[in-house]
């Protein structure tokens, strides 16, 4: 059920002096499910452009799932590690920001544009495989989501598209 390709371009953009922007298109070409993640440094987080509904209970990897709980897949192990789970199908760009530092004018912001269909899920996850504790805040897009057409055209082919934002002060991007 692996995927065949994977392909990654990560575009740096300088936009001044002082100011750049990363464009990350992340492309996967085969299996039935294609998942792409992105988390941020510790520190307060908070999402818009999705209206986000909790998930009772469970994991990334299901509501049945358990934290740390076993997964039919190996590849799928990391998202029993993900809970405090909200999803969302979003209509337009959806972004996470994250707060931090010494000052709360230091931000990254991760703006991604879905091709509809696809579910934006927020989560927060510690270590797979122990190792000093923590937790940060995730941003995961899945492809095909819950809405997406039945059934899905096979193979299955993503392509997940976001903007990545380094801010301190007011921010330069409007994606």
């Amino acid at each position: 059920h692996s995927p065949l390709v994977y392909s990654r371009t990560a575009l740096l953009l300088e936009l001044s002096d002082a100011d750049c922007c990363v464009v990350d298109l992340f492309r996967v070409r085969g299996g039935h499910e294609h998942i792409w993640s992105f988390h941020g440094p510790p520190g307060l987080f908070g999402t818009e452009g999705a209206r986000w509904i909790p998930q009772e209970g469970g994991t990334v990897a299901g509501q049945d799932i358990p934290y740390g709980g076993r997964v039919e897949e190996e590849s799928n192990r990391a998202l029993a590690y993900l809970d405090r789970v909200s999803r969302a199908t979003p209509e337009g760009p959806w972004s996470g920001t994250w707060t931090g530092g010494d000052s709360r004018d230091t931000r990254l912001r991760v703006t991604g544009a879905s091709p509809a269909g696809v579910e934006a899920i927020r989560a927060r996850g510690g270590p797979v495989s122990g190792g000093k504790p923590y937790e940060l805040d995730f941003l995961l897009a899945r492809s095909p989501g819950p809405h997406a057409p039945s059934p899905p055209r096979l193979p299955l082919a993503s392509q997940f598209v976001s903007v990545i934002e380094p801010s301190s002060g007011s921010r330069v991007v409007n994606a």
